[in-house]
């Protein structure tokens, strides 16, 4: 089954070597928090799965030799979380489960534009999992674009960014199978060179291939965030749909919100917002003048 198989890799990449974690409390003032090989630096970000760290490894000689971005997650609050929100049959192996798929399907992914995992802690006594990938300082896409004048990208800019996600999906569709479903300027990020990477693979789906070739990627499942939703996840008529349409979908409403400062539907609420990405006209102004900086 693929639960099992999951398992498996899960279990294949998750180091044999008991975890260990040290505290700053009680050590010497230069003395880092610690999760095995890992010094952690500082926070990076929050989110609702837990916190992202960023951390770093060092030589014999005390010289830092990696810096890394690690995503701490305490599944005890996660299954209970998810229990109370029904995912998973309503019991708190959904969130292991959710786990397992998201590190199985980072295994397998290995393109420029896609963030690589490094390395897997399970600290099975604090129940707690650390998630170490490539360490990605230039933010994400909605923090660099929000920074820009006029909060949108210069259109010289944005199509190379585009094509690098492009590339990304591509790889995802066609080479392994997979369906990354929350496509979105947040689960992008920028590395020092301000190359994309497609990041959180927690809704990733994993599918297979007709006789011909096509695609066997029909779901009922809803994943991802509704402002990205595409027409046909919001319809009360349809009951199945194609998650590969869905995700070209997400990255075109992602370069609207790069070009123009702001997402194509407004409302607010998650019913009516719904109802406008089913039925409403997309609006496309004429460019803002800062978007046409360097539109060569």
């Amino acid at each position: 089954s693929s639960q099992k198989e999951e398992g498996e890799e899960y279990d294949a990449i998750v180091g044999k070597d008991p975890p260990h974690s040290t505290s700053a409390a009680g050590s010497a003032p230069q003395e880092l928090e610690r999760v095995n090989q890992y010094a952690v630096v500082k926070e990076i970000g929050h989110g609702s799965f837990g916190k992202v760290l960023m951390v770093r490894t060092q030589d014999s000689a005390g010289k830092v030799n990696g810096t890394f971005a690690m995503k701490k997650m305490d599944m005890t609050f996660l299954r209970k979380k998810m229990r109370g929100s029904g995912f998973g049959g309503g019991g708190g192996g959904g969130a292991d489960e959710m786990v397992k798929r998201e590190i199985a399907t980072m295994k397998k992914l290995h393109h420029p534009n896609i963030a690589r995992l490094v390395d897997v802690v399970d600290d099975e006594e604090s129940r707690t999992i650390y998630v170490v990938s490539e360490f990605l300082p230039g933010g994400s896409l909605e923090e660099y674009r929000a920074a820009k004048p006029g909060g949108v990208l210069p259109l010289g800019e944005l199509r190379v960014l585009l094509r690098q996600v492009a590339c990304a999906l591509n790889y995802l569709h066609t080479v392994v199978q997979i369906a990354h479903r929350d496509i979105k300027p947040e689960n992008i990020m920028l590395n020092a060179d301000n190359v994309a990477k497609l990041i959180d693979f927690g809704t990733a789906e994993v599918f297979t291939t007709n006789d011909d070739g096509s695609a066997m990627d029909l779901t009922s499942k809803t994943a991802g965030t509704p402002a990205f939703y595409a027409p046909e996840m919001c319809s009360i008529d349809i009951d199945e749909y194609e998650m590969l349409p869905t995700d070209m979908w997400a990255l075109g409403v992602t370069v609207y919100q790069m070009a123009y400062g702001a997402l194509p539907f407004k409302e607010t609420g998650l019913m009516q917002l719904m109802e406008e990405i089913e039925q409403a006209q997309i609006d496309f102004p004429a460019f803002p003048e800062a978007s046409k900086e360097d539109s060569q």
